[in-house]
């Protein structure tokens, strides 16, 4: 590329470059960031979930009844670990369907 006045833009065009290469570059340390917190709130709501339903068991008996329907209904079994992908999904359709009986 040469302008009219017969220079060239390839300073002007390597600098365009570089700027957006570091603002992909930040962009992608903010995805991992992102991507980070989230695994981590999985993981916590993993470990919690068990806790949770022990709680409410203990004040609603009745309750354990109703979470195993749930469970099994949504393919879960107890004794299976659920996967971060597929914690996620159940905590939602569980308690969704816990809040629409």
């Amino acid at each position: 590329d040469v302008s009219a006045d017969g220079s060239t833009d390839y300073p002007d065009r390597s600098s365009s470059m570089e700027v957006r290469l570091q603002a992909q570059e930040d962009e992608i340390t903010l995805l991992k960031s992102s991507l980070a917190d989230a695994l981590r709130r999985i993981r916590m709501h993993d470990q919690l979930l068990p806790l949770l339903k022990q709680q409410l068991i203990a004040v609603n008996p009745s309750a354990a009844r109703v979470l195993n329907q749930v469970c099994y209904s949504d393919g879960f079994t107890s004794g299976r670990k659920l996967s971060s992908s597929s914690a996620n999904d159940g905590i939602y359709h569980n308690s969704e369907k816990l809040a629409n009986p």
